[in-house]
């Protein structure tokens, strides 16, 4: 409630979003790839610049594209062509191993998004198309805030 706090908090988070910067290229063509480490509770952003050439020809019933699972098909409620993340958490040591191994819900970034995890985890990106596309290109991605590079075992 003291004046000015809420807008030098905003100054300090921007300033972290500014200073710790990771740059990577989303191939559109790879399925769902390791970026950074995120942390649960702390923001993260992400950016995408960039274009590509979307391409696809296949046969489709009316029920249109499969959105069974986010891992190969299209991610429900994710624009088609659109970048997108998810959080896979770290295993945490005091659940039985394989019940904390489940990844987060797909979600929209497009070409910005500022998103809070509610794990910590890694981030994976994945542009949003058919299994079966002949999309080419790439994208530029920068991943700002609170991220750290993935140790060498990961990438």
């Amino acid at each position: 409630d003291l004046p000015g706090i809420k807008e030098r908090m905003e100054k300090l988070n921007e300033a972290l979003f500014e200073s710790n910067e990771i740059d990577v290229e989303q191939d559109v063509k790879e399925g769902w790839a390791m970026r950074v480490l995120v942390a649960k509770g702390k923001p993260v952003r992400v950016e995408s610049t960039g274009e590509y050439t979307l391409s696809f020809n296949m046969k489709v019933d009316g029920g249109g594209l499969s959105t069974k699972d986010p891992g190969t098909d299209m991610a429900a409620g994710v624009r088609c062509g659109a970048l997108m993340g998810m959080v896979f958490p770290t295993p945490d040591p005091s659940k039985p191993q394989g019940k904390n191994d489940k990844p987060g819900d797909a979600f929209e970034i497009g070409t910005s998004k500022e998103f809070t995890p509610k794990d910590d985890g890694v981030l994976l990106l994945r542009v949003n198309l058919p299994p079966g596309n002949k999309s080419v290109g790439k994208l530029k991605v920068r991943v700002s805030g609170h991220v750290k590079p993935l140790p060498k075992e990961l990438r």
